[in-house]
């Protein structure tokens, strides 16, 4: 009898041990489960931010008229680049055409660049001429060339360093005979810089084509 008591006991004490097996085996399950949603997650977040356009500018600029395209020499808009390149366009061309008094013969255009800083606006920002100017063709598209020697992206960073986040603003400024440099009002480009990296903010849709004689 005591041995049948026994045995009965037994099988009670054990029975249970099963059930505790089931529910850590569901437990790791579940969290197993947790972590590949996590990292699923985690995943999908990264590739909306590695392929998400460039954020807004901080700022707005009254005097802006219009936005620039940056042209590259295969005739195709840039909008990045490396802030290290020689030449950060082949060339760089307005939306805004040029008003009867800057569209006169000996026309020129030139690329300024600017450093954006928080609480202040945009007409007390830094700025420095990246290039020398450049005559052009056609008085609706007014344009600037780069060339060897101009001011690199780089050089400009290296004294007015992109403090807010990242950004750096482009200007071109009209000039003619007998006229002021047009730095009232201008078409202009925002750039968001990363480490090395350039990428341009709702860049101007202008041709890069050169255009036929």
């Amino acid at each position: 009898m005591s041995s049948t008591l026994d045995s009965a006991q037994q099988r009670a004490d054990a029975e249970p041990t099963p059930t505790r097996t089931r529910s850590s085996r569901i437990g790791r399950r579940g969290v197993a489960i947790a972590l590949v949603a996590a990292v699923v997650a985690v995943a999908v977040v990264l590739a909306v931010w590695l392929t998400r356009s460039p954020a807004e500018a901080p700022y707005a600029d009254p005097a802006s008229s219009g936005r620039l395209t940056l042209c590259g020499a295969d005739g195709k808009a840039l909008t990045e680049g490396s802030t290290e390149d020689p030449l950060l366009a082949a060339s760089v061309v307005g939306a805004t055409a040029a008003t009867q008094a800057y569209a006169a013969e000996g026309r020129t255009a030139a690329l300024f660049a600017y450093q954006p800083r928080e609480g202040l606006a945009p007409s007390e920002w830094s700025g420095l001429q990246l290039t020398a100017p450049t005559s052009y063709d056609d008085p609706a598209a007014p344009e600037v060339t780069l060339a060897e020697g101009d001011t690199t992206l780089s050089q400009f960073l290296a004294g007015y360093p992109a403090t807010y986040d990242g950004w750096v603003q482009l200007r071109l400024y009209l000039a003619a005979p007998g006229q002021q440099v047009a730095s009232q009002q201008y078409d202009a480009v925002d750039l968001q810089v990363d480490g090395t990296s350039w990428r341009a903010v709702e860049p101007g849709t202008a041709s890069c084509a050169p255009t036929t004689p």
